[in-house]
C-alpha cells in the first residue's frame, strides 16, 4: 500500500531531534512492506535563524534513517496563527501535485497532528484519498475559545479513524469534538534505546535527568526546585537537563538564584546519539510536565534502564503503570 505521511512537524535541519517520532512512525510502517513516503511542512521561527546564525530555507529531500521525505523549511510567522494557515495552505497547493504526479496518488494518507490534518482533509476533499488522523499536541489542553475545537472537528469528523497517543488524551479530544478517538502509542526504537553494554562508573554522583525542549508547559524550574529542596549542597546528586528553548536563560538565572551551579546543569540540545549516551550516563528520568499527551522519552529512558519519576500529567498516567517502573 502506498502510504503518504503527513506530519504537522518533521526533524530539520534546525532541529534534527524535533518530533524524531514522527520519523519512527513512518519507518515502523516501512517494515511492515508499505510504500510509504513524507510530505512534510516546517516551520522555522526567526529566533531559531538568529540564534544559529544561518538562513536554511526551502525544500529538502532526505530520509533520516526513516523514508523518503520532502521537507519545507519556511520562515514561520510569530503570533499570528492565520497567517501561517494561509502560509501552509499555499505551500500544500504547490508541493502535493508535484509530488502525485512523482510518486502517484496514495491509497491512503496519514496525518499527524492538526495542520497535518488540515492538509489530509484538503486532499480528501479533492481526490477522494482516505486519511486517519493522529493527534499528539498538548495544545488543546491551554487552548482559549472555539477555534480550535471547531479546526479539530472538522478534521476528524471525515477521518476514516482517529487516534490519540493515550488514554486520557483520546477521552479529553472525543469529550472536545465528539469524534471517536482510538489509542495508538508513541514508538521507540529499542534496538536503539537499549542498556548499555557496561555498568554506569560508580564514583560519579547520582545523576537525575530530563530532556524535552525548554517551555513553560515542560516545567523544569518545577525540577530545580524540587531539587535544590532535597539535594542543595550535597554533591553525592546532581541534575542535568537536555534540551534547548526560549526557558533556558529562566532555568539558568534560576539555577545561579538557587546557588546550584555546580549541581544543576543545562546541556543544550542534543542529538539522538548524545540523548541516549546522556541516559546510559543518568541513574533516573524526572519528567515534570504540566500537561503531556504521552511522554515518549519516558520510555526512552525506561527502554535504557532506567526507573522514571513523572507528574499525573495525563499520557504518563498510561505508561508509569507500576512501582517497579517508577
Amino acid at each position: 500500500m502506498h502510504i503518504l505521511v503527513l506530519p504537522s512537524n518533521y526533524p530539520h535541519s534546525y532541529h534534527p531531534q524535533k518530533t524524531i517520532f514522527y520519523t519512527d512512525y513512518a519507518r515502523a510502517l516501512l517494515c511492515l512492506g508499505h510504500r510509504v513516503r513524507v510530505v512534510a511542512l516546517v516551520p522555522v521561527s526567526l529566533r531559531e535563524i538568529l540564534r544559529q546564525k544561518r538562513l536554511d530555507l526551502g525544500l529538502r529531500h532526505h530520509s533520516q534513517g526513516g523514508p523518503p521525505a520532502d521537507v519545507y523549511q519556511y520562515l514561520h510567522p510569530p503570533r499570528l496563527q492565520g497567517m501561517d494557515r494561509a502560509v501552509r495552505r499555499s505551500l500544500t497547493k504547490r508541493l502535493l501535485p508535484g509530488y502525485f504526479k512523482r510518486e502517484g496518488v496514495p491509497d491512503l494518507i496519514h496525518a499527524h497532528g492538526l495542520s497535518g490534518g488540515e492538509v489530509a482533509l484538503w486532499c480528501c476533499r479533492l481526490l477522494g484519498i482516505p486519511y486517519v488522523f493522529s493527534e499528539h499536541s498538548p495544545e488543546y489542553y491551554f487552548a482559549r475559545g472555539r477555534e480550535l475545537t471547531s479546526r479539530l472537528a472538522r478534521v476528524s469528523s471525515e477521518a476514516s479513524r482517529c487516534l490519540a497517543v493515550s488514554p486520557g488524551m483520546a477521552d479529553y479530544l472525543q469529550g472536545l469534538c465528539g469524534t471517536l478517538f482510538d489509542v495508538l502509542p508513541n514508538p521507540v526504537d529499542t534496538s536503539f534505546f537499549r542498556p548499555p553494554s557496561s555498568t554506569a562508573e560508580t564514583d560519579r554522583p547520582y545523576t537525575f535527568v530530563n530532556i524535552a525542549d525548554l517551555k513553560e508547559n515542560k516545567n523544569q524550574a518545577l525540577l530545580i526546585r524540587a531539587f535544590a529542596g532535597a539535594f542543595a549542597g550535597n554533591r553525592a546528586y546532581r541534575l542535568q537537563i537536555g534540551g534547548s528553548g526560549a526557558e533556558y536563560s529562566r532555568l539558568e538565572s534560576l539555577i545561579r538564584s538557587l546557588g546550584l551551579g555546580e549541581q544543576v546543569f543545562l546541556l543544550g540540545q542534543l542529538d539522538r546519539e548524545q540523548v541516549r549516551r546522556t541516559l546510559w550516563d543518568s541513574d533516573c528520568f524526572v519528567l515534570p510536565s504540566r500537561r503531556e499527551t504521552f511522554g515518549v522519552v519516558l520510555l526512552e529512558a525506561m527502554a535504557c534502564g532506567l526507573p522514571v519519576i513523572a507528574t499525573n500529567s495525563h499520557g504518563p498516567s498510561s505508561i508509569v503503570t507500576s512501582p517497579q517502573l517508577g
